[in-house]
């Protein structure tokens, strides 16, 4: 009786595994579709830089979620004070997952949105030849990810660039992957 208990509990275990198996696959799969489609090259609906048009700061540092991909960029060279040398690359984009309706509405609840933030960060270690590099995806509601223009800040989860001061300048620049991590002031 209890060979057939242990083996029913056995087949049990192994079903409920395959079961989560394929959830995990089938949310997979549907995430990457939705990447997709978020990606895709249709701007319908959306508003397009076709024109030179004037800017207008501080607010252009923020999102601009009538169009469809913006991000912001930060790439260079680092020295530490005993002169050893690192190359990186930090980007965060944000891409729109459905056009506004009617111009821009704001967004009627905290996980309610149309905006899909991911990011991209990258080490090159000069002296150890070695590169490393992470991406991270988030949903731009409550608070997860996201920009604003004043003060400024554009993150994504822990990864962002913000404004240290009053000023624009200096900006902080944070990131980390694994055992990798960014942390300094970009002047």
């Amino acid at each position: 009786m209890r060979a057939w208990i242990a083996g029913v509990g056995s087949s049990l275990l192994l079903l409920v595994a395959i079961a989560i198996g394929l959830d995990r696959a089938d949310a997979a799969e549907e995430t990457k579709v939705a990447i997709q489609n978020a990606v895709s090259a249709d701007t319908t609906g959306y508003a397009r830089a076709i024109s030179p048009r004037t800017f207008v700061f501080p607010d252009d540092h923020g999102a601009h979620p009538d169009f469809k991909l913006e991000w912001w960029y930060l790439t260079g060279n680092l020295a530490t004070a005993e002169g050893r040398r690192f190359g990186y690359q930090f980007t965060i984009f944000r891409n729109a997952i459905a056009p506004p309706p009617d111009g821009y509405a704001a967004d009627t609840t905290d996980w309610t949105t149309r905006q899909l933030y991911f990011a991209h960060f990258a080490v090159t270690d000069v002296e150890a030849e070695e590169f490393y590099a992470f991406e991270r995806f988030s949903r731009g509601a409550s608070g997860l990810a996201g920009a604003q223009a004043e003060p400024f800040r554009v993150w994504i989860e822990d990864w962002s660039i913000t404004q240290a001061e009053d000023a624009l300048m200096p900006l902080r620049v944070t990131s980390a992957g694994g055992d990798v991590r960014i942390d300094f002031a970009l002047t």
